[in-house]
């Protein structure tokens, strides 16, 4: 009983940390992608006006 009261604090502490995380590094990770996206976009122009 203990085993599996351990495990399933364990689980939903490992759900929520990584829900914490998710929160936090999103932003980020979004930002960063518009950034590649507006750099490739950005190079396709430049390959046409060449």
């Amino acid at each position: 009983l203990l085993m599996t009261e351990y495990k399933n604090l364990v689980f939903s502490y490992s759900i929520y940390y990584l829900g914490f995380i998710w929160f936090y590094s999103f932003p980020i990770f979004k930002k960063r992608v518009e950034q590649q996206l507006h750099n490739f976009v950005f190079d396709d122009h430049a390959h046409e006006a060449c």
